[in-house]
């Protein structure tokens, strides 16, 4: 046998150092295309001109139980009922027909007519033989190929087994197994071990009891991880790190937008004095970070060298960039350069929204993005709040009515208090558009207030073509998690 296993369409043994996603399906696929079988084929040569010939009993046709009968009538040609006439080509386009009405010949079968000619392939391998019976043996020929196959795994099951990065025992998945493959999607069963923000090590093992009851190992799929994450702006489905020391992975999708050739296509926006910086890498946890200060023109104004680092177990890295405001106000873009042992890697780079002045306040809208990493949008529009009240009420007894001082029927029970906030962004143009496809998606949205973090839950969000060119504005409306009474 040739079996090949493959996760995510890579063969078992690659398929490893990727950072796997917990709403993206992950696929196990065990495959065996490339073992040797034939398919079982039927050929019917209409042979003659046996409309004339005498005969005392209709002329019939039998294929593996299944029977067809020939009339002399075009009109009583319906179901399993053939027009025989003496166009060999015409007879056979009607044998093929009333074949076709058969239902398991229909459903096992491809039939076909060409010529005087009728042909039953098999749509799928395995072992068939053929049992044919005609009381019109002068004028039909039949020609046989028997099915065989050498797929020994067919009638036995496949299991995946999911281990976790230790090798220990978690679960099982198992199917029967079916003509040449079988595929596994272990999304939901690998994601009951997500942690947002963290990333999980997990190893699948793969194999198969065959139809005898032997067991054998078709293969293993280790040395990977699953985070949350999720599908968007036509994002990769995994990361494919290596075991190499200097390979790094930003934990944010900025592939979609215009190609600019020096940076990251989807325009990242800052406005205040701190970046969060979220990256993929299956060794390090420090690493050294260049700031370039930039002009609109791309020209250094300066450049700081920063160490950071991450204590954090586990691939996905979490640290928070501390801006220059003198630096800051002076630049149009922000580039972020990780450097390990000396070597650079692919950059971010954030366009600084002006003016600098945009706003006396602005709000910082945090979320867990498709890639697990953290992202942020400065809002420095206008900022509105509301504040629905919900009251249930009880009715006082009506005798006291006149003994109280207060002229009061209704009074308040209990009092839910939805506290609302609407922010508008600045201008930006297209490619700044995809973040928000991103964050309407995320499971995890919050905001800082007085160093505390609120979890929050978007109400609305639109993004709109403003009346200038080509530019566009974000607003979102969210209330809190919690009560703010609480």
């Amino acid at each position: 046998m040739a079996i090949t296993v493959k996760y995510n369409n890579i063969p078992s043994d690659s398929a490893n150092y990727f950072v796997c996603f917990s709403d993206v399906p992950n696929l196990v696929e065990v495959d065996n295309s490339a073992d040797g079988f034939v398919l079982a084929m039927l050929e019917i040569e209409v042979i003659g001109f046996w409309a004339s010939a005498s005969h005392t009993d209709p002329w019939y046709i039998t294929i593996n139980g299944e029977t067809i009968t020939g009339v002399d009538d075009y009109k009583n040609a319906i179901n399993k009922n053939f027009f025989i006439s003496n166009d060999g080509n015409s007879t056979a386009a009607s044998i093929a027909k009333a074949l076709r009405n058969c239902p398991s010949l229909a459903t096992s079968f491809t039939i076909r007519n060409y010529g005087d000619k009728v042909e039953l392939l098999a749509r799928n391998k395995g072992a068939f033989t053929w049992n044919t019976e005609t009381n019109a043996p002068l004028f039909i020929n039949f020609t046989k190929t028997n099915g065989t196959v050498s797929d020994e795994l067919i009638g036995g099951k496949v299991s995946v087994n999911v281990l976790d990065g230790s090798d220990n025992f978690i679960t099982s998945v198992e199917k029967n197994y079916y003509q040449s493959g079988i595929a596994f999607d272990m999304t939901p069963v690998l994601s009951s071990l997500v942690k947002p923000g963290k990333t999980t090590p997990f190893n699948l093992q793969v194999s198969a009891t065959k139809n005898n009851g032997t067991y054998m190992e078709l293969g293993e799929v280790t040395g990977n991880t699953i985070t949350q994450g999720y599908m968007v702006n036509q994002g990769f489905k995994y990361l494919p790190l290596n075991s190499s020391m200097h390979n790094l992975t930003f934990a944010q999708n900025v592939s979609r937008g215009t190609e600019k050739g020096w940076y990251n296509n989807t325009n990242l926006y800052v406005y205040g004095n701190t970046i969060p910086l979220c990256w993929y890498h299956a060794n390090r946890t420090t690493l050294t970070v260049v700031v370039d200060y930039l002009t609109s023109s791309l020209s250094v104004i300066t450049s700081t060298t920063v160490e950071v680092s991450d204590a954090s177990n586990g691939w996905l890295h979490n640290t928070t960039i501390q801006l220059s405001q003198e630096h800051k106000n002076a630049a149009h873009y922000i580039r972020l350069t990780p450097r390990i042992n000396g070597i650079s890697m692919t950059p971010l780079v954030y366009n600084v929204i002006k003016p600098l002045k945009a706003a006396e306040y602005y709000q910082r809208v945090y979320w867990r993005n498709s890639y697990g990493g953290i992202s942020f949008f400065d809002f420095t529009g206008s900022k509105s709040e509301s504040r629905e009240v919900e009251t249930i009420t009880y009715d006082k007894n009506v005798y006291e009515y006149y003994t109280q001082y207060v002229n009061e029927k209704a009074i308040p029970y209990d009092t839910d208090v939805k506290y609302s906030v609407t922010l508008k962004s600045h201008l930006f143009d297209k490619d700044g558009t995809y973040l928000f496809n991103d964050l309407i998606q995320s499971p995890e949205v919050w905001i800082e207030t007085n160093g505390e973090e609120y979890r929050v839950i978007i109400d609305t969000l639109s993004v709109d073509e403003d009346n200038m060119n080509n530019l566009y504005t974000a607003t979102i409306k969210y209330h809190l998690s919690a009560n703010p009474t609480l």
